[in-house]
C-alpha cells in the first residue's frame, strides 16, 4: 500500500529543489532506509509534531554532523517548514506530512533513531477525546523499536494533567527507563510554543526515557 502523505524534501545537489522530489514509502520496514533520505550514515533524530519547526531546524544548524526528520501531519506547518528548510539550505534535515503513530509503527526502521523528541502534543483535554491522544499503551510501545541502543525519548509539554497521563502510560508500557529530572540548561535549544508558555509564566512540565538494552 503506497502512502502518497509522505511526502519527503530530497537534495538534488548542493542546492535544494524549489519542487518536491516524488518519494514513495511503502508499509514495509524493510524497504524504509535513512540512506534512501540521506545522503550518509550519520545518526537521525526525529521530532513529532514540529510545527513552525523552529526547534528541529534549529538543531540542524547547530549540529551538522547529526541528520533530523521533522514529522508534521498538519500540511500548513509541513509546507512552512518546507520553506524554511529551503531557505536555510540545511542540507541534513527531511520533513514528512505524515501520522506520528504510522511511523512509529510501521516505517521508522528498528534501532535507527538516536532519539525522538515529543513536545507539547496535544492533550485533547476532554475526557472523551482523551483516546485521540498520542501517547497510548501502543504508541509507547513501539517507540524502543525504533531506538538505538542507548537512545532517548525527550518529552515536554505544559500540561500537568497529561505529563503525569504521559509518564504512567511510558512507566507501563514503554520498555524504556526513565532518566531522573534534568535541571533547566540555558543554552539548549526550545520551541516556539516553550519561549510563548515561559512569557506567560506558564510551567513546563519535561522528562526523558533512554533504551537501555
Amino acid at each position: 500500500m503506497e502512502l502518497d502523505i509522505l511526502k519527503p524534501i530530497l537534495r538534488e545537489s548542493a542546492n535544494f529543489a524549489e519542487e518536491d522530489i516524488a518519494f514513495d514509502l511503502v508499509v514495509d520496514p524493510e524497504r524504509v532506509r535513512w540512506e534512501d533520505l540521506f545522503d550518509d550514515d550519520r545518526p537521525v533524530e526525529v521530532e513529532f509534531g514540529s510545527g513552525t519547526g523552529r526547534f528541529i531546524l534549529d538543531c540542524a544548524a547547530r549540529f551538522p554532523k547529526h541528520n533530523y526528520v521533522a514529522v508534521e501531519f498538519r500540511l500548513k506547518w509541513f509546507k512552512l517548514i518546507r520553506s524554511r528548510v529551503i531557505k536555510r539550505n540545511l542540507p541534513n534535515i527531511r520533513v514528512l506530512c505524515a501520522d506520528a503513530k504510522l511511523l512509529v509503527e510501521s516505517l521508522i526502521p528498528e534501532n535507527q533513531v538516536l532519539n525522538y523528541h515529543i513536545h507539547h502534543p496535544d492533550p485533547w483535554p476532554k475526557t472523551r477525546h482523551r483516546k485521540r491522544r498520542l501517547f497510548q499503551p501502543r504508541f509507547c510501545s513501539m517507540l524502543k523499536r525504533g531506538l538505538v541502543p542507548g537512545g532517548h525519548v525527550f518529552i515536554m509539554t505544559d500540561v500537568e494533567e497529561y505529563f503525569r497521563s504521559i509518564v504512567q502510560v511510558m512507566n507501563a508500557y514503554s520498555g524504556l527507563a526513565r532518566l531522573p529530572d534534568f535541571p533547566d540548561d540555558p543554552d539548549r535549544i526550545i520551541t516556539n510554543y516553550e519561549e510563548k508558555a515561559t512569557k506567560r509564566n506558564i510551567q513546563i512540565h519535561r522528562t526523558a526515557y533512554q533504551n537501555l538494552d
